[in-house]
């Protein structure tokens, strides 16, 4: 991928780009529809490799704040200042270096950095906590906080995030497509059949009825030539009635490590083709 996004973000698809490209370019469409874009390193990248209509959708507060300023050109400029307030007299190199070789001094940028989001407006505070925190919560500094890397690919990142077509509205099972590949990545339930749990990464409750929601949708919106590429969790809700309403389809199953604080673990998503 050529362009990656630069802050944690639970779900996010990117780890999976090569396998939703292959499938969106043999599907020979023209429009890709994204309605749970979330950190939009798929969309993003998808703009730069092929040519097509990228529609994209997210909910979720601090992505659309990011989104709001970056069309102003704030983004940038705020992050650098906040390198600088963080970084004060100490000299400038990659926090993640810091954190691993220097503690005491890793947690004087953590105290400039806490003190740093208080002392600024509540949109900069969120857009901040995203870019900074770790996994987008202001308790701490991530170690990956600054590096000459991260700079040039936020960079890269927000200059491509201005030329999307990005909508911030919740998903509306009445919406209508048309000669379109639609992907869905939407919120995966906190437990299976557990109704009412709050999914990830949506803006309030996503439910076992949101997926029936789902369901619905893909269904008014099939007879219009559309392609659909779903994800989510293994054996959740969402696979058992995708089951249900369509028993012909196939699943894959997606094998990858995820690292998080030095810890690996293995985990599984599927995905499956309906059209």
């Amino acid at each position: 991928m050529k362009i990656k996004k630069v802050f944690s973000y639970m779900g996010n698809k990117g780890k999976f780009y090569k396998e939703i490209k292959e499938v969106f370019e043999k599907s020979k469409k023209k429009k890709f529809v994204d309605l749970f874009a979330g950190g939009l390193e798929v969309p993003a990248n998808l703009y730069i490799d092929v040519e097509a209509d990228i529609f994209t959708n997210v909910k979720d507060t601090k992505m659309e704040l990011l989104i709001k300023l970056n069309k102003k050109d704030k983004v940038f400029n705020l992050f650098e200042k906040a390198v600088t307030e963080v970084y004060q007299n100490i000299p400038l190199s990659s926090t993640r270096n810091i954190y691993n070789t220097d503690k005491i001094t890793f947690e004087k940028l953590k105290e400039n950095y806490l003190k740093l989001i208080e002392n600024v407006n509540e949109e900069e505070k969120e857009v901040l906590i995203l870019l900074g925190g770790v996994a987008g919560k202001s308790r701490s500094l991530s170690s990956n906080f600054y590096s000459e890397q991260k700079i040039k690919r936020l960079k890269d990142y927000l200059e491509v995030l201005k030329k999307l077509d990005i909508k911030t509205e919740f998903f509306n099972e009445k919406w209508q497509f048309s000669d379109s590949f639609i992907f869905l990545d939407p919120p995966y339930l906190l437990e299976t059949g557990a109704e009412g749990k709050k999914g990830f990464n949506y803006e309030g409750d996503w439910t076992e009825k949101d997926d029936v929601r789902l369901v619905n949708f893909i269904k008014s919106n099939l007879e219009k030539n559309n392609i659909f590429m779903i994800f989510g969790s293994l054996n959740n809700n969402l696979q058992h009635l995708i089951k249900e309403n369509f028993p012909a389809v196939k699943f894959e199953i997606k094998k990858y490590k995820r690292s998080f604080f030095g810890c690996s673990s293995e985990r599984a998503e599927w995905y499956c083709i309906i059209k």
